[in-house]
């Protein structure tokens, strides 16, 4: 006689070859997420703007966000900087030296980062 009776470990085993078979098929689905994953950030390190597609891309340093900022303000029509001048709330902000003001709302307008969206707020004081 079984510790549990007959039945009981029928039962028992049943339900332990179920849960094996839901754990083999739930390390199948991390591994495939494994790979997705591997494959997103391989593809955002080689490309980032195409594996993120509408967000900026800048570098881990901020000489080199900062050196994005740049290029992306000079390769529009009107620089971001002039862009952030003409935003009333911008402009009225740093008229009343409400820096943190400012740098809310040019965060708000553009997406940048605390760092960036400070840094440009200083280059229009």
């Amino acid at each position: 006689m079984a510790l549990f009776g007959d039945a009981d470990s029928k039962k028992i085993l049943g339900l332990v070859d179920k849960l094996e078979r839901r754990v083999q098929a739930l390390e199948s689905e991390v591994r495939v997420l494994r790979d997705e994953v591997q494959s997103l950030r391989s593809s955002a390190v080689s490309s980032p703007s195409s594996a993120f597609p509408g967000f900026p891309s800048f570098g881990s340093s901020s000489s080199s966000a900062s050196a994005s900022l740049a290029s992306l303000s000079s390769s529009e029509p009107e620089s971001l900087d002039e862009r952030m001048r003409s935003d009333p709330e911008v402009d009225e902000a740093v008229r009343k030296k409400q820096k943190i003001v400012a740098i809310k709302r040019v965060r708000e307008l553009t997406n940048l980062g605390l760092k960036e969206a400070k840094d440009l707020v200083e280059r229009i004081e």
